[in-house]
């Protein structure tokens, strides 16, 4: 066998989509003859728990938790005058923690982890093959940075959204940029091979990093494992009302204002008899949100599940007939492909996506399993819900068959395979 030491802060019993592609890269590594050492944060703290996500850490693996210096209690001093009303708890300390973030001179607020991971980790380092970390949050790749130098060992820094070019970084002041370019370039020069999620990110660190072999940047998407779906039970395409999910947070940018005037319109022209529709928001979500679906006469149509187990969030998928997938307009967000994508291929649903040109189009594009919105039109948006729905009171499927073979490319195991290719060429 051989050992992989992986630094992850986030790891179950924590909860969300970063946390699976970690828990998954353990998982089906070991088949494969790799033995994996976590080192992660500490179990609370975080703003997600699901706990059956412990089941599918191997019996071979070790997580080491560690304690880390939490600034909760300094960004809930720091923003508690200017909090805004109408927030959900979570949506409001993200947006706390981000702000504190931007103006530290850290690479993020869980710098206070760098030293308790490289403490747990050195008892294990000198045995392992390779180190892997992954981010965010970036603190990781700093604890392995000194870990890889310290003690001469390979190091895979895997990036599940990008650093200085993703949309949640801001520069304060031209410092702070300046610092944080700096520690990315530290990171992307020490480190032996860069794994982003998306084409979209790798070209974009091969664009700005020309003095680096191209090679070292590998493409490395979230994928789906269809043996999680294959024992759900699909409700028929036509029974009730056509049920929209999204499953995810809609916070820091996701807005779905544009959907929910398109819903109530679609609505409001046979305001007699029942919506011919349904939507879950199965995920955090501003609260202000709920508000305003209130106000359009929504209150019934668009249901708030809030944060769901993975179990459950299967279940919901397996019952939904379409998709929604929402990102922020902003530029940045071409360069990301949110997890929740390949969930809804691994379910088998057609996606219904709001976002801007770039990763996520080009993803729909391959597949052929979406419809892709590349501005927040209402009256697009309507009409192309009136096409669903036409379809859905047919009886017939919401889109055309999807490109099973290009599917199959994100199917997990295939995924880690190839790592643990690229893990074995580069030893």
């Amino acid at each position: 066998m051989k050992n992989l030491l992986l630094l992850s802060y986030f790891f179950p019993p924590h909860g969300g989509g970063g946390v699976l592609r970690a828990v998954e890269t353990v998982r089906l590594l070991e088949p494969l003859g790799w033995r994996s050492t976590v080192v992660a944060g500490p179990e609370s703290g975080y703003w997600h728990t699901d706990e059956s996500l412990l089941e599918r850490i191997p019996p071979s693996a070790e997580v080491l938790r560690t304690g880390v210096f939490n600034p909760a209690r300094i960004f809930d001093a720091f923003s508690r005058k200017g909090r805004e009303p109408g927030k959900v708890r979570s949506e409001g300390a993200i947006r706390r923690l981000r702000k504190l973030a931007d103006w530290l001179p850290v690479p993020d607020v869980y710098f206070g982890w760098i030293k308790p991971a490289v403490s747990a980790a050195r008892a294990k380092v000198g045995e392992v093959d390779w180190i892997m970390s992954t981010s965010p949050p970036e603190t990781a790749h700093l604890a392995a940075m000194y870990l890889s130098r310290r003690y001469g060992k390979k190091w895979a820094a895997d990036f599940r959204d990008p650093w200085v070019s993703g949309i949640y970084r801001r520069f304060p002041t031209p410092v702070h940029e300046s610092f944080q370019r700096k520690l990315e370039r530290a990171v992307i020069r020490r480190a032996d091979l860069v794994l982003a999620s998306s084409r979209e990110a790798v070209e974009d660190f091969r664009g700005r990093y020309p003095g680096q072999p191209p090679d070292k940047f590998q493409f490395l998407p979230n994928g789906f494992d269809s043996a999680e779906f294959a024992a759900l039970k699909k409700d028929a395409l036509s029974a009730g009302p056509l049920r929209i999910i999204h499953a995810g947070n809609l916070t820091l940018g996701r807005d779905i204002s544009a959907l929910l005037e398109a819903l109530a319109a679609l609505k409001n022209e046979k305001p007699c008899g029942p919506a011919p529709f349904q939507l879950e928001l199965a995920g955090p979500c501003d609260s202000r949100l709920k508000v305003q679906a209130e106000k359009l006469g929504l209150a019934e149509e668009v249901v708030f599940s809030g944060y769901l187990p993975r179990g459950e969030i299967l279940k919901r998928l397996a019952g939904s007939h379409l998709a929604l997938l929402v990102e922020s307009f902003d530029p940045r967000a071409a360069l990301v492909v949110p997890g929740k994508l390949y969930d809804y291929f691994g379910a088998g649903l057609p996606v219904l996506a709001l976002a801007p040109e770039g990763a996520v189009s080009q993803v729909l594009e391959r597949t052929r399993a979406g419809v892709m919105l590349t501005s927040p039109d209402r009256a697009l948006v309507k009409e192309t819900l009136q096409k669903f729905l036409g379809r859905f009171r047919a009886g017939k499927p919401l889109l055309g068959p999807p490109d099973q073979a290009e599917l199959a490319r994100y199917e997990r195991a295939s995924l880690v395979g190839r790592l643990a290719e690229l893990l074995e060429e580069r030893g």
